[in-house]
């Protein structure tokens, strides 16, 4: 069995995803093996071996999804500088931010601002001689489980500066979960984690 997870959506790249994958016996050297199958560009990094315990999946374990996307520039039908810089510092500015997502079983509203924690947007760098503004941003899971996606977060901070959110080029840069501590740490580090806390317990109890 294999589950990536929460998979970045479509047309959006990722520097470091996650999959759950679950063998019947055990498999040595299966990580070099499956890497020479894979296409260029694609490569699995490093494993870690749940054993006995059985942890939540990454699906349930994400809370938080940093990104980052370099808009169309001006000349291409992108936003100016200044609109970008202007809706950033209005978005951080304001109480909340109503937003709708669209979805085929029902269109719900969202407070994206909710969604944005304590310097979690901002731009790059200020653009300058023509280039596209690159934006990086944080977005956390909502009451619920709510996903605000990336695009549908774009199109409700940009407005009409961004008439198609899809043009801009993104990628996630990491995800992470919530410790019981209140560190944000990805999949593998939660992992490492309980396997830790699973020995220790196994071992030095009693």
């Amino acid at each position: 069995m294999l589950k990536f997870g929460a998979p970045p959506p479509v047309g959006v790249a990722g520097e470091r995803e996650y999959l759950d994958i679950a063998f019947v016996c055990q498999v040595p050297g299966w990580l070099v093996r499956l890497n020479e199958e894979l296409p260029p560009g694609l490569a699995l990094r490093r494993e870690v071996v749940i054993g006995g315990q059985s942890p939540a999946s990454i699906d349930q374990v994400v809370q938080r999804f940093d990104d980052r996307a370099v808009l169309p520039p001006a000349a291409s039908g992108g936003p100016e500088p200044d609109q970008v810089a202007a809706a950033v510092d209005a978005f951080l500015a304001s109480a909340s931010w109503p937003c709708l997502r669209r979805r085929p079983k029902g269109d719900i509203e969202i407070d994206a601002r909710a969604l944005v924690p304590a310097g979690g947007l901002g731009l790059i760098h200020e653009p300058a001689g023509g280039e596209a503004p690159e934006l990086r941003f944080t977005l956390l899971r909502g009451d619920g489980g709510t996903v605000l996606p990336v695009h549908d977060f774009l199109a409700a901070l940009l407005g009409e500066a961004l008439p198609e959110p899809r043009h801009c080029a993104i990628t996630r840069t990491g995800c992470y979960g919530r410790h019981s501590d209140g560190r944000w740490l990805t999949p593998v580090e939660e992992v490492e984690e309980t396997s830790l806390r699973f020995w220790l317990g196994r071992h030095l109890v009693g």
